[in-house]
This record gives C-alpha cells, structure tokens and sequence, in this order.
C-alpha cells in the first residue's frame, strides 16, 4: 500500500499504521495522496479498522478509500473566493479612503484668502487617501514656498511630481512614507497620488484664476478710483495716494517714489511710506540698488536680501529691507521716475511685479495728464482775461470761438458769430487784392500780422492791428486758424495828435516852423518852375509883453489865438499863416 501513497505522507501513514500493530488505537481516519497507476495524485481519506480476536490478536484490517478530488476542488474555489473578496475589501476599503479624500480636497475652500492656508489645508488632506495615512508625509512647493505636514528628509523615499499650471507657474508634490515605518507606497496609492496631483493642479489653476480675479477687480478699483480721484488732488497728494495703492495691492510694509532728473544723475523723493526712512535726494553714484533700475530700465524683484546687502543703499535708512520691487517709468527713452514697495510678508511675484508697473506708468499718464490739463486751464484763462480780441475757426474758416475782448471791441457775441465767415467783420475800405495778398502770406508762410480797417456790430469803422496764425494737427493738416488783434482807434489818434503837433503851434493851431519850411520849399518850387514870385510877411505884436506882465499869460495866450483866428480869416486858400516865435507871425 505504501507504494501508492505518495512519499510525502508515507510517514504518516505508516506511523498511524503501527499504532493498529501496537493495538493503541483500532482505527484512524486520514487524508492522503494516493499515486494514480498513470501518475496522477489523487486526494483520497484513507479509514482503516482493526477487528481483532478474544485473545487480542489481529483478526483484520478493513481500508477504505473515497476520493476527495472534488472536494478539494470545491474547497479550494472556496478558498481563492475568499482571498479575492478580502482583496476586494480591502480595495474598497482604500477606494472610500481616497475618495473621502478627493472630495474633501473637491470641496475646499478655495477662495482662503491666504495661499497659505490654502495649501496647508492640501497637505493635511492628501494623508487620508493614503494605505497608511498616519505614517504619510506630504510636502507641496509653490512661488519658492513650501508646505508640508512633516518634515521630508533626503532619507525619506518619495513619490515626486512636478504639476505645470495654467498660469505657467510649478507645483512640486512630494508624498512618502518614513523609512522606519518599513512601509512602501504601493500601486493603489501611486494611483492616488496621479489623481491628486491631477486635481491639485485644477484646484491650483481655480484659485489662481480667482485670485486673479479678484486681484484684476481690486486693481481696476483703485486705478479707477486714482484717475477719478486725480483731477482733484495737487501732484504731491496725487502720488503719495497712488503709492498708498500700490502699497495695499502689493501688501507691502514700505513703499517711495523718486523722480529722475532729466540727466539720469540724481534721485528726488516726492512721495513715500514714511519720510524719517528715505533721503530726500540720491545722487546715481550713492543708489546702486536704484542704480539697476535705471541701468537694465526693466521692474526688479529681489526676494532674498542677502543677494543685495553688500551694495551701498538699500531703500531705507534703518539699513535693510526683507525684499522689494521696483519699476522704472520711461517717457522718450529716459527714466523719469521710479516707484518701489518693499518688506512684504510673503515673496514678491510676476503679479506684483506687473500691478506695480501699471500703478506706476498710470501714475506718471495722470501726473501728466494733470499738468497739461493745468497748462490748458492757464491758456484758457489767458484766452478769456486777455485784452485783445481772440477768434478761432476751423479749417472752413467758420468762427468756432471768441473771447470776451471780441464782444467787447465788435459788440458781436460769441453766439451770433458761431459758424459765421469772419468777413462779417469786413469794413469795406480793403480791396480785393488786399485779403488775396493776406491770404496768400498765410498758407505760404503759416503767419500774417498787419494793420486792417473792419467793422463793429454797430456799423463803425475801426482800426486793428491783427495776427493771424495757422494751427496743424501732428499729420500737417490745417485744423484752425486763430486771429489775435486789438482795437487801434486810440493809437490812430493819438497818431494823428502826434503828427498835428509836430507840424503845428500847440497854442493857436498854426503852421510852425517845420511846416512853414515844407510849405515855403514846396512854393518855392513851383515859383522856379512856373517862374512866378512868392511873398512873406513877418508879424510882430507890439507891447506883447506888456500885456502878459500887467494882465498875465492866459490873456496873452487869448491875444495870440484872436491874432491868429483874425489873420486866418484875411488869406486867400493857398496863403499859410504860421507863427515862428513867442509873438511873432508869418504870411506867405
């Protein structure tokens, strides 16, 4: 028989078998391999009975064999259905913790509005999906940060992965178990973590996207609040509020404004966080951290002091900053004036970078805009408060405005002329070939200036002394002319007195000597050229003086007018009565 039984449980069976010899036991019950006669093993359960005799000797031994092949197979079917309903379990098991996990994560608070809590709230999660959650260490690095829920050594084997954003910006996942614990991430958390770091960086790209959101808003908020606030505030409170902005937007501690002189050599403070930390005036050479600002003219960001602690001038008085940013503004190719923030919390990024560019050309776009509209306001007031009449017409010659001196020298308003042709102002007195040639003059030489009779609303004549001058747009197109002149009446009268004085005796209105000697070379000529003789007369009033010392000079100025008026009466059209001394008259 025990060449049947396979060698692995001949043993055995031999064993049980001398226990019926030594008349132990009487019968037994065993499972055991039989050898097929074509070599098969056969699972059988082998009985064997002793029956023996009243005197204790073995009568016989009855074996029995039934087999057990489908037995075992149904056992063993049980038995991988087991192994695999546990491993199912298990599975499961691990799939609610990671899902547990992944809908935490789905549902966090996004909108935090520190990142870092964001992400700290990230690495305390990731754990839970985890096959051993309480031996897991995470660590998650972002913007130079890192955040972690324990400390990852070099020791430590980890699962790294590096998730690109939308915003270009990495993520760096580390996850791991301690070597102590003996513990090795397997396939399901392998798994995981892909899927994890897959909704890292969707959760990642949202709050970016919201924050950037919400940065944009805040950002259009205060340059909308600073240009509507601009046009009401001097230019020292204009940049100290935009560099309040820039400071709050960028969660900066310190924050100035300098101005570039227009030789690039020096520094201006005209606004900053606090006067007692900051020179009011930085000559290049004592600047060198401005220095690189002026000298690359791009926004530097330092975010690690000791990069920059050994060069001269770092911001502020009290000798350090942790970081700063600062950003040039150039107008014609030269920097014109630098903004900087500094001390902020956390480290400085490309969205800090940029807002402090915009806050900064902004404001130099509103200081500007400013001082011309200032200039502008100045021209205007001149326009109105000057004393020479102003016309403006377009490129048609249509009046499109006047000041207050038009109305008060034409008596027209700026309302009746609108839209009219200047020439409603016309006198008559010009000729056609007059205002060709004036024309003319202007297009050629884009100025014309000289004296022109025109007409009031009242229908007087009067003189002016007008400018006219060509306005052009950047193209070299006419958009205006504009038309400057003054009322000359006065100057014409007094022209008049002027020259009536020079040739005239102030007291009686007579021809005086110049006069006399025009008229007399004037006669004398003709007498030559007619051959025809002229006479003269002298006049001498007799005891003149006596009169003036007895009855004083007002009657002896009466004296002399009534000579003059009498003699003035007696001559011929042609003749000249002229007085030539104290009291002396000539007729010729």
């Amino acid at each position: 028989m025990l060449d049947l039984t396979h060698t692995q449980d001949s043993a055995n069976v031999q064993l049980q078998f001398n226990h019926i010899l030594s008349n132990e036991i009487s019968n037994y019950r065993l499972e055991i391999r039989l050898i097929h006669k074509y070599g098969a093993v056969i699972p059988v359960e082998m009985g064997v009975y002793c029956e023996r005799k009243e005197s204790g000797e073995i009568d016989y031994i009855i074996k029995t064999f039934v087999d057990l092949t489908q037995r075992k197979h149904d056992e063993q079917q049980l038995l991988e259905r087991d192994a695999r309903l546990e491993q199912q379990a298990k599975a499961l098991n691990a799939r609610i913790k990671q899902i547990n996990a992944i809908y935490s994560l789905s549902k966090l608070n996004h909108q935090e509005a520190s990142i870092t809590v964001f992400f700290k709230k990230i690495v305390d999660i990731i754990p839970s999906g985890l096959t051993y959650p309480e031996k897991a260490h995470v660590s998650l690095t972002y913007q130079g940060c890192q955040y972690a829920n324990s400390a990852i050594s070099a020791l430590n084997p980890f699962s790294q992965f590096q998730i690109t954003l939308q915003n270009g910006g990495i993520v760096e996942l580390k996850i791991g178990y301690h070597p102590i614990d003996d513990k090795q991430l397997n396939q399901e958390d392998k798994l995981y973590i892909k899927a994890i770091s897959e909704l890292v960086a969707q959760l990642c790209n949202k709050y970016d996207a919201e924050q950037q959101q919400q940065l944009n808003f805040k950002r259009n908020q205060a340059l909308l609040k600073l240009t509507k606030q601009a046009t009401r505030m001097e230019e020292a409170e204009l940049l100290q509020y935009a560099l309040n902005q820039a400071q709050e937007l960028t969660a900066s501690q310190l924050g100035y404004i300098y101005f570039v002189n227009e030789d690039q050599t020096a520094l201006t403070l005209c606004a900053c966080s606090n006067r007692k930390e900051f020179n009011e005036y930085y000559a290049i050479s004592e600047a060198a951290l401005l220095l690189d600002t002026l000298r690359i003219r791009k926004s530097i960001v330092h975010n690690d002091n000791l990069a920059v602690k050994d060069k001269p001038c770092v911001i502020t008085r009290r000798g350090e900053c942790i970081r700063y940013m600062t950003t040039p503004v150039l107008n014609d190719d030269a920097v014109v004036l630098i903004m900087g923030v500094g001390d902020k919390a956390d480290v400085y990024n490309e969205v800090d970078s940029a807002l402090l560019e915009i806050i900064a050309n902004n404001t130099w776009i509103l200081l500007q805009h400013n001082r011309n509209r200032r200039l502008l306001e100045l021209h205007a007031q001149v326009f109105r408060s000057s004393c020479e009449g102003v016309m403006i017409t377009n490129n048609d010659v249509k009046i499109i405005s006047v000041n207050h001196a038009f109305t008060q020298i034409t008596g027209y308003s700026e309302t009746e002329v609108y839209g009219q042709s200047p020439s409603i102002l016309k006198s008559g007195k010009h000729g056609a070939d007059f205002y060709q040639a004036m024309w003319q003059e202007i297009n050629t030489y884009g100025y014309w200036q000289g004296e022109i009779w025109n007409r009031r609303k009242c229908g007087n004549i009067y003189p002016q002394w007008l400018s006219i001058s060509i306005v052009k747009t950047v193209q070299g197109h006419i958009s205006e002319y504009i038309a400057v002149f003054s009322d000359i009446t006065e100057y014409k009268e007094a022209q008049a007195r002027y020259e009536y004085l020079a040739t005239h005796d102030a007291l009686t209105g007579l021809p005086n000597r110049v006069l006399l000697k025009d008229r007399f070379t004037q006669a004398h000529a003709q007498a030559m050229r007619l051959s025809f003789t002229i006479a003269m007369i002298y006049l001498d009033l007799d005891h003149f003086k006596n009169i003036n010392d007895s009855l004083g000079h007002p009657v002896g100025d009466k004296l002399l007018i009534e000579a003059a008026n009498r003699l003035q009466n007696c001559i011929r059209e042609g003749d000249t009565v002229s007085r030539v001394g104290g009291m002396s008259l000539l007729l010729s």
